[in-house]
């Protein structure tokens, strides 16, 4: 930014001026109306990283009052939270239009950086390159194991299920119950596992099973519970369903349970048939969480919940649970 022009003192002078005088001087203070040059604040800056610092040219003052716009070229690209010192007037956060702090990557290095002081801090009014890249997903469909965070994501937005219930087999002379679905897991966020259909067990009615809980995220639903099967009917309990899908209704006697699709946490169906009718249990669906991580970590642990697995005994086994999934939506923002 140039400095402030020069100007021919008149004090100084005897009473009448000479008008060549006047002119320079009205020249001068038009040749810097006219020129957009002397209408911004772009400097460059000086400082450190996370720690910018900016100085005014020579003859141009400033006092840091709120509307003040600066814009500098950074010399460092920052990796967090970060000041802004203008003319040694001490320094100040440098924070988002939200009054957060900055997060790493929102000024590169050689950006050409605008910010406004508001009266307490500069608000950064431009964002960077990889500021503006497009969100990512990571699915993750099985298994453990250690997530690792794409470089530069700022938050991370997911959704998951856990595995859901086995369904029971269809008998009326004993116990042929499904088994529990898998807890799936990400960091603290939790999404458990359907409980099982339960047979007849000799004479006695069948029951669905309880819907998974789930715990920790912004949206923890309880899993919807399976239908029992009944008694003395053929007919077979039926498996609720999820966000990510249901599994396929039966309506014939004398078959086996239906599994939950893959991947979408529901129970499996009970089985049904008419000799010793007593149609099983359906498994219930797998806990339903939604979550957000801002600022994320390297690397979380997670997990996967398996399908719980459907009853083998009895004349028809019952249907194996859905296997769980985690969607991970990655911001960079």
């Amino acid at each position: 930014m140039p400095g402030i022009p020069t100007y021919t003192a008149f004090d100084p002078l005897p009473p009448t001026w000479s008008t060549a005088q006047l002119d320079t001087n009205f020249n001068n203070t038009s040749a810097l109306l006219a020129s957009s040059n002397n209408y911004n604040t772009y400097l460059v800056d000086t400082g450190a990283v996370n720690a910018y610092v900016v100085q005014f040219a020579a003859g141009i003052t400033c006092t840091l009052t709120a509307g003040l716009v600066v814009q500098f070229k950074a010399t460092n690209a920052n990796t967090g939270a970060s000041t802004l010192n203008v003319n040694g007037l001490g320094a100040k956060a440098i924070v988002r239009g939200t009054g957060i702090a900055l997060l790493s990557g929102d000024i590169a290095a050689g950006a050409v950086v605008q910010v406004q002081y508001d009266g307490t801090s500069f608000q950064l009014q431009t964002l960077s390159t990889i500021s503006q890249v497009q969100p990512t997903r990571t699915i993750l469909t099985s298994g453990s194991g250690t997530y690792t965070t794409p470089a530069n994501a700022k938050r991370l937005v997911g959704r998951m299920v856990g595995g859901g219930g086995g369904g029971a087999a269809s008998n009326n002379t004993g116990n042929f119950d499904g088994t529990i679905g898998g807890n799936t897991t990400f960091s603290t966020f939790a999404a458990n596992g359907g409980n099982p259909g339960r047979s007849a067990g000799g004479g006695g009615a069948s029951a669905g099973g309880a819907g998974g809980t789930a715990t920790g995220g912004t949206l923890n639903l309880t899993g919807v519970a399976g239908g029992a099967g009944v008694f003395n009917a053929a007919v077979a309990g039926m498996a609720g369903g999820t966000p990510f899908g249901a599994t396929p209704a039966q309506v014939a006697s004398n078959i086996n349970g239906n599994a939950g699709t893959a991947n979408t946490g529901c129970g499996g169906n009970g089985a049904s048939e008419t000799v010793n009718p007593a149609g099983g249990g359906a498994g219930g669906c797998g806990g339903y969480c939604e979550w957000q991580i801002n600022n994320p970590a390297a690397t979380y642990s997670y997990a996967v919940g398996a399908g719980g697995a459907g009853s083998i005994g009895g004349n028809f086994t019952g249907g194996a649970g859905g296997s769980g999934l985690i969607i991970i939506d990655e911001y960079y923002f």
